[in-house]
């Protein structure tokens, strides 16, 4: 097989659909293993630099998205939100003044 046909086989070929059962471990997987899978990723690319202030780096990342899709959730009820993540309302309006997403 020649180079030219090796290459339009590649952009012709399916990708394959995941099976059922893959598709399913991965709904099925707990949050903190997608967390433990990003810290590693994160600490693979240091290239030998120490990092600082990781956990304030870690949680701030994550409580972001949280505070996003708990406001869409919602639908923006600033009451709910606070009540679905434990917290007062006053607490949840700093948290979402300090991501600028209100």
């Amino acid at each position: 097989m020649n180079a030219q046909s090796a290459n339009k086989k590649k952009l012709t070929s399916k990708k394959k659909k995941p099976k059922a059962k893959d598709t399913l471990a991965l709904r099925n997987k707990p949050l903190h293993a997608y967390a433990e899978d990003a810290i590693k990723g994160y600490f693979n690319t240091l290239n030998g630099h120490k990092p600082r202030e990781l956990h304030q780096f870690v949680l701030a990342q994550v409580e972001r998205p949280l505070l996003e899709m708990t406001m869409d959730y919602t639908n923006g009820n600033q009451s709910a939100a606070a009540e679905m993540l434990g917290l007062s309302r006053g607490t949840l309006r700093k948290r979402l003044q300090t991501y600028k997403l209100i």
